[in-house]
């Protein structure tokens, strides 16, 4: 059994490529069957694999009998000569603090101390014990409790620096393992409380599935890898159309070009690729009632200007013509000064609270159409400021207004009369006078100046202001 086992986990660690030669690898030992097994495999052939290893236990203080645990687990290093690190922390303390069940702030505090071992100690891997019949039992659990299509693709073999490669063995397999090896480890008896919801699918459900449905588990690992195959899917048909510049990504928004997306009008390809690209840009998720109001809201609206599909608190979605902007509710952080831009001139001042702008004064001896509009070009512009004291460049606000050719207009109507998007607007910069006026717009690819501060060949004083975003 020893060496079909051992054979078993040398395919998983070449299938998916989980080990290279030379990696520094942390393993997670609890002192349970599982991670005792793991160690064990990876200490006995480490000269094989050509790795280094660091066992590390983290004690939860949850159970009077941690400290049995944390015993074992020394003993058992010394045994294997492998090096150990063992780190206390509170558990049922730290999941008050931060609401979190006894799970996951168990797995919040872990990962943050392998984290901080791989900064300091320049480890490349972390392995963790996840075996084959864990795979099926967050499958289960995800399924009761509702998920989405990349909840059901269940615990991955890797997942960034994180390797399981125990995961194609089941955890009959990995008794009879430590059984040949005649190796000790311990049962957390909180394992056997079926009141936690995890052990209840382990203990209740799980045997009696096996009982009445022997194949059961070759047949939802089947189903669990299309379910990965179906998200490969999606990852590479997102990398394409990005490349082809149909999904526009910048640090704050993403923008799709609906009219050159297949399949658009199906609702679940729909959903699945704005819930990726939500989760993937936004870290945020969307339930499935949202997805389905979204995607109504947008399979409604026929190229028919802006339209606000989706709002919640950090998140909004736009329909702009042919596009779905998917943008953050904040300011463009990148644009705003943490400390304002201050100008002293002879005649005026100018402070900026917006990056991207600059101010000076300028002398112009004839005033050229031409001359204009090629330093337009180059996103140069001139203002009046023969009775200006001030300017102050910042973000619209609601209400702003501005003087053009046609009388007073707010700044909201001439951005849509020039149908600049909606998630453009709202990161929209003006340039406002001491006397409250805008003499200055700016919206993306939109520059505008008030006709009350055109220059001419009677200005005495101009101010210049340059773009260079």
């Amino acid at each position: 059994m020893t060496a079909e086992f051992e054979e078993k986990v040398f395919k998983t660690i070449k299938k998916f490529d989980l080990i290279s030669s030379g990696d520094k690898i942390i393993v997670a030992i609890s002192g349970g069957p599982d991670s005792v097994a793991l160690l064990n495999f990876l200490v006995k052939n480490k000269q094989i694999l050509k790795i280094d290893i660091l066992a590390t236990h983290i004690n939860h203080l949850i159970r009077k009998e941690s400290y049995k645990d944390e015993n074992l687990v020394r003993n058992l290093c010394k045994n294997l000569k492998v090096r150990l690190k063992i780190f206390r922390k509170d558990i049922p303390n730290l999941a008050k603090k931060k609401k979190m069940s006894l799970e996951e702030a168990g797995r919040f505090f872990r990962y943050n101390v392998f984290k901080k071992l791989i900064r300091k100690e320049n480890f490349t891997k972390i392995a963790t014990a996840h075996h084959l019949d864990d795979i099926i039992e967050t499958f289960l659990l995800r399924l009761f409790k509702g998920t989405s299509i990349n909840g059901l693709t269940s615990i991955p073999p890797k997942n960034g620096n994180i390797i399981r490669p125990l995961i194609e063995v089941t955890k009959e397999e990995i008794f009879s393992y430590l059984e040949k090896e005649k190796i000790k480890f311990i049962i957390d008896k909180t394992n056997l409380v079926n009141t936690y919801e995890r052990n209840y699918i382990r203990n209740i459900i799980f045997p009696s599935m096996i009982s009445r449905f022997p194949n059961s588990k070759s047949k939802i690992m089947d189903l669990i890898e299309d379910f990965r195959l179906i998200q490969e899917f999606f990852k590479c048909y997102i990398e394409e159309l990005t490349s082809k510049g149909i999904i526009e990504k910048t640090q704050s928004l993403v923008r799709i070009d609906l009219s050159k997306i297949d399949f658009i009008k199906n609702r679940f390809f729909f959903s699945e690729l704005i819930r990726r690209l939500v989760k993937e840009n936004f870290y945020l998720d969307l339930n499935r009632e949202i997805l389905k109001n979204i995607f109504s809201q947008v399979s409604s609206n026929n190229n028919c200007g802006n339209k606000k599909v989706f709002s919640a608190k950090y998140l909004e979605m736009i329909r702009e013509y042919n596009y779905l902007t998917i943008s953050s509710k904040f300011k463009d952080q990148k644009k705003i000064r943490t400390k304002p831009e201050l100008y002293l001139f002879q005649n005026i001042k100018a402070i900026s609270y917006v990056k991207g702008i600059r101010f000076r004064e300028a002398k112009i001896s004839s005033v050229d159409r031409d001359f204009l509009l090629q330093k337009a070009k180059e996103k140069v512009f001139y203002l009046s400021v023969d009775e200006v004291k001030e300017l102050k460049a910042r973000f619209r606000k609601p209400g702003d207004f501005m003087y053009i050719k046609e009388g007073r207009k707010k700044i909201k109507d001439i951005l849509i009369d020039y149908k600049i998007p909606y998630s453009e607007r709202k990161n929209a910069v003006v340039v406002e006078t001491d006397k409250g006026d805008i003499c200055l717009l700016k919206s993306g690819n939109l520059i505008r100046v008030s006709e009350k501060y055109f220059i001419s060949n009677q200005t005495r004083n101009m101010i210049e202001i340059r773009f260079t975003d």
